[in-house]
């Protein structure tokens, strides 16, 4: 992704915020971004294509569970019990129309 038009757009955010001098709106790959509608974290990922950005709104992802969280003993040393535990879960969108996805940029302009 065009790392350096994410840095301008917060740098941008940055200045016109009206903001304590302890606050930092840069803490290693998190950079935030303050539009008409609202504040936006703005993380850049090694593993993702540079030509690709997603937009993802946590208020509308949830967690739905396969199956129930289950446990089940396997050995007893001494005064120890020890014990399996698993579950299967998956993200779930709640709200397709919430999130994002930009392809196609060219990260060379």
């Amino acid at each position: 992704m065009g790392k350096d038009i994410v840095r301008t757009a917060a740098k941008v955010a940055e200045r016109g915020r009206n903001v304590r001098a302890t606050s930092r709106h840069r803490r290693g790959n998190r950079l935030l971004y303050v539009s008409d509608f609202g504040e936006h974290v703005i993380r850049v990922d090694r593993f993702m294509r540079p030509s690709v950005m997603f937009g993802l709104d946590p208020d509308y992802i949830g967690v739905a569970f396969l199956q129930p969280i289950q446990q089940k003993p396997l050995a007893v040393n001494g005064h120890a019990d020890k014990r399996m535990v698993w579950c299967q879960a998956t993200l779930v969108l709640q709200n397709p129309f919430a999130h994002l996805k930009i392809s196609d940029i060219n990260p060379a302009k």
